[in-house]
């Protein structure tokens, strides 16, 4: 597949939109809510980079400190993309094996765990942007990046719930599993820890923008 052949950063936006639209399982949802995480990620780094200055002087050490640090996740969940639709790709060669091939049962097993475990990443990586960026919104970005900030929050909150059910998709494949249901229970608790955090951003971007219910 050409898009698993191309790193994320050097595909164009229309070689992966192709690849996504393309009769294939993979690259699929969980692609795009690693990629979610990326661009949400994107906008919490550009959302502090405009909060510094004279200003904000008062915040201006701890928003570049937030830029920084917000660096490596995003790098981390734009590779996550690629990563996913490897994963996918794996569970699909072990299902066109021979249902009489030993090799089958646990080979699949072993496939499936490993689709689960890339989402869990992204869940991780994503609740951690998150816990990062949530108290910076409440203490107060540049009010002109009111809806980046606000779209910052609703999108790690779409990256986090779509990784979320890519974790339940696969261990309906796994029924009885012990380790599927580990993995369940994780992501189960990730997601209401995202939740709660994207909540208080998306709520500190629409206090911005008076939207406030």
């Amino acid at each position: 597949m050409a898009f698993l052949a191309l790193a994320v950063r050097d595909a164009t936006l229309d070689q992966f939109l192709a690849d996504l639209s393309a009769r294939t399982p993979a690259p699929g949802g969980g692609s795009v809510a690693a990629l979610c995480g990326a661009l949400g990620a994107a906008l919490g780094v550009m959302a502090a980079r405009f909060t510094t200055g004279k200003r904000y002087a008062d915040r201006a050490e701890s928003m570049q400190q937030l830029a920084a640090g917000l660096e490596e996740p995003m790098r981390f969940l734009a590779a996550a993309v690629a990563r996913d639709a490897a994963a996918y790709d794996a569970v699909s060669a072990a299902m066109k094996l021979p249902a009489e091939d030993p090799a089958r049962a646990p080979r699949l097993r072993e496939a499936t765990l490993r689709a689960m475990d890339v989402p869990l990443e992204v869940m991780h990586t994503a609740a951690a942007v998150l816990e990062q960026l949530a108290p910076a919104a409440e203490h107060g970005f540049n009010a002109n990046l009111a809806s980046d900030v606000a779209v910052c929050g609703w999108t790690l909150l779409a990256c986090t719930e779509g990784a979320y059910r890519n974790v339940v998709v696969n261990a309906l494949g796994l029924p009885g599993d012990a380790e599927a249901q580990a993995r369940l229970q994780r992501a189960a608790a990730l997601r209401g820890q995202a939740q709660a955090l994207a909540g208080r951003v998306c709520a500190a971007g629409d206090k911005l923008l008076q939207l406030e219910a």
